[in-house]
């Protein structure tokens, strides 16, 4: 029987990429979204309706901010949304781009479309003049990219594990979760945050999705694990999803829990640290699991696509394709409000 590896890639494809500029740069202070929480809305796949939705202090939406302030659409399959500074870069991973925009105002300021753009994912910022993107899907093109953050153009490309996905900067180092792409991989790739090589890659699991910091300094990973598909899209689970321990320090994994199946939410936002305890998204809820713990701990019933945490509200994202909404929890699974977005919410990003 004829086995295809499997990840959250096989659902996406390209989309022809353009570029666009615009060089007003309005002062974040002065902007209409600085204060409130942005929605990541992924959108519809193929339509073109891949959005940043934005709740204000007094919990008014704006579900398409984007192209409220740019007049045409943001684009297809949006996966992530990280304020640098006054610029926020948009990851819209099936156009195959970046969208630079003002984070304040929204207004655009550089499209990031290069043939080297085959599947972008996030970006986190490197220092005051570089932010750093992965991308990749294991066809030769896994890599973190070393952008410019005034000019726009790559300076350097460090090559990765399959489907180099979520960034951790920490201890002086570069954590990046390989994903995999079209073939499974189970490593951290590892970079020196000044030199920028390459310095170890560590084996932690199969489809190492989601990574979050404790109050130690070390990195806990959600490993999906592995399941192979026939040419009937006959499922087969290899191997279980599991919890990962990443000492930065010492670069040692240690596994602390192993489920005995597979979780099978495809987002990459699966897992959130805070007030001392990892906060994992299931497919039927929201567990925790704390330093002490045997086994997660379920707080929140309820099928949710992307889980994020800031200060001490947890979001939930609903992907309902008829009502996308999110909804704020506190950190003990209290709910406290929703509110609706844009189709496909996957995470929220404080507005700095």
């Amino acid at each position: 029987m004829k086995q295809i590896r499997f990840s959250f890639f096989v659902a996406l494809c390209s989309i022809l990429s353009f570029s666009a500029c615009n060089n007003n740069d309005d002062p974040k202070s002065k902007g209409a979204y600085s204060n409130g929480h942005f929605v990541v809305c992924e959108g519809i796949f193929g339509t073109n309706t891949g959005e940043i939705s934005f709740i204000d202090n007094d919990g008014k939406v704006t579900e398409t901010v984007f192209k409220n302030v740019n007049n045409r659409p943001l684009g297809d399959v949006l996966q992530s949304l990280t304020v640098v500074d006054s610029l926020a870069f948009i990851v819209v991973n099936g156009s195959q781009k970046v969208e630079v925009v003002n984070a304040g105002t929204f207004v655009s300021k550089k499209t990031l479309a290069d043939d080297r753009f085959t599947f972008p994912r996030y970006v986190a910022k490197l220092n005051d003049n570089q932010v750093l993107l992965t991308n990749g899907t294991s066809y030769g093109d896994d890599a973190v990219f070393v952008i410019n953050s005034k000019t726009f153009e790559i300076e350097k490309t460090i090559a990765t594990g399959a489907g180099p996905n979520q960034m951790i900067i920490h201890n002086n180092k570069i954590f990046v979760a390989n994903a995999g792409g079209y073939t499974n991989d189970s490593t951290i790739t590892v970079i020196n945050a000044q030199t920028l090589a390459v310095e170890k890659t560590i084996t932690v699991g199969d489809m190492p999705m989601s990574m979050s910091l404790d109050k130690d300094g070390n990195i806990l990973v959600l490993c999906k694990g592995l399941t192979v598909y026939d040419e009937n899209w006959n499922a087969t689970p290899v191997s279980n999803s599991k919890i990962v321990k990443l000492n930065t320090s010492t670069l040692a994994a240690q596994d602390v829990y192993t489920y005995d199946r597979q979780i099978l939410n495809f987002s990459s936002n699966l897992v959130a640290y805070a007030n001392g305890k990892l906060y994992i998204l299931d497919d039927d809820g929201v567990y925790t699991f704390a330093s002490n713990s045997t086994t997660p701990q379920k707080i929140v019933a309820g099928g949710f696509y992307g889980i994020s945490i800031i200060g001490s509200d947890m979001w939930l994202c609903n992907g309902n394709p008829t009502n996308p909404h999110v909804v704020k929890y506190s950190l003990d699974g209290a709910k406290i409000t929703e509110y609706k977005t844009a189709p496909f919410p996957n995470a929220v990003v404080v507005s700095k």
